[in-house]
């Protein structure tokens, strides 16, 4: 092989670095970079790196279907030109919507990523539209764009914007990202996430009324975490399979294993911490008062995150509601029987656990006033 590919992330968005190797100097030249266009993510590998030039790239992103491309000719010619072999299918009509990578400004002026997918006929001026925002923040995990069927059925052909949060304690720009959010500082990834829900109001893309968002397992603490501190924020949540009582966690099925991205709340000086931003801890009437319709979905088989975590959340909720008719209409709860902490066992139980949860957020979101 005649050429050199560094693949990158910039600023969350591809970057493929060619070098040809250059036999009179016996070193790599620059030869050119390609980016990724519309906010997709590819890479690049030799066909066959011992015999020629030839390469498969792979490419994905929030309105184009996972791509397998390959082109006989190597370097950045090749990339650019490298043509089709199999693509899987597309699920949604993607024509008229558009993916902008934006930028929302966190309590303490850090700058947080975000992705907004628009739906047809969702542009600057239209006016805001219903939208659902997701996110995870930990584990140095990165959010970037994927290619969802359910998304797009579900959210984007009805007219509903989908938003993804780049928030710390994920791995979108290395380590220190992940790092500065982990344990007592898990404040920051909340809000990191809030501060997009604010900003998806302020360019205009929805409301608070219209804004819901979802996310699972530790995506599932992040979203509890809304509900109970940043209820004003949305107007209906979905917390998946989530983490909510930090005080008993490390107690409970995988717990232990997460201290270090958590905390120790046996240590006498970092309980309080945990507790300040635990989501179980803050349930009081007042905040029952304050919560949008939230539902919390898990399943009795997640040998990950214990069920009783969610289970206990609603039930006190419930207890200490001063109108606990109301609460029980606000603060939902679906248990499956079977699937672990995928939530689902089957691609039938997925597609009704998906069922419950998206129409949950389709009739909340579309019926709400602006």
């Amino acid at each position: 092989m005649d050429y050199l590919y560094v693949s990158s992330l910039e600023n969350l968005q591809s970057k493929i670095t060619v070098y040809r190797f250059d036999g009179v100097t016996n070193a790599f030249i620059l030869e050119g970079v390609k980016k990724a266009e519309n906010c997709q993510t590819f890479s690049v590998s030799g066909a066959e790196p011992n015999l020629s030039n030839a390469l498969f790239v792979s490419s994905s992103g929030f309105l184009n279907p996972s791509t397998y491309l390959y082109s006989e000719e190597g370097g950045l010619k090749g990339l650019q030109n490298a043509k089709s072999l199999k693509s899987n299918t597309l699920w949604f009509d993607t024509k008229g919507m558009s993916v902008t990578l934006n930028e929302a400004t966190s309590k303490d002026g850090t700058k947080v990523p975000y992705f907004l997918v628009r739906a047809k006929g969702n542009d600057e001026v239209s006016g805001p539209k219903p939208t659902v925002l997701n996110g995870y923040g930990g584990f140095e995990i990165t959010s970037l764009p994927v290619y969802s069927g359910s998304t797009g059925k579900a959210f984007l052909n009805h007219g509903i914007n989908f938003a993804l949060a780049c928030i710390r304690g994920g791995g979108e720009f290395g380590p220190e990202w992940s790092y500065c959010a982990k344990k007592e500082n898990r404040w920051k990834s909340f809000e990191d996430f809030n501060a997009v829900a604010e900003d998806l109001v302020k360019i205009g893309a929805t409301t608070p009324k219209q804004l819901g968002c979802i996310g699972g397992s530790n995506g599932g603490l992040l979203t509890g975490a809304m509900a109970t501190h940043f209820p004003e924020s949305f107007g209906a949540i979905v917390s998946q399979c989530p983490l909510l009582d930090m005080e008993r966690y490390v107690y409970l099925t995988s717990g232990s294993s997460w201290i270090d991205e958590y905390g120790d709340p046996r240590i006498e000086n970092m309980k309080p911490k945990i507790l300040a931003w635990s989501p179980y801890h803050q349930i009081s009437e007042h905040s029952v008062a304050k919560m949008p319709p939230t539902l919390f979905t898990c399943s009795t088989a997640d040998d990950r995150v214990h069920p009783s975590h969610a289970r206990r959340f609603v039930e006190k909720a419930h207890k200490v509601a001063k109108d606990e008719r109301k609460a029980k209409e606000t603060i939902l709860y679906h248990e499956m029987t079977e699937g672990g902490h995928a939530g689902a066992a089957d691609n039938r139980n997925r597609a009704k656990i998906k069922t419950i949860e998206y129409t949950f957020l389709r009739r909340k979101l579309c019926n709400a006033q602006p």
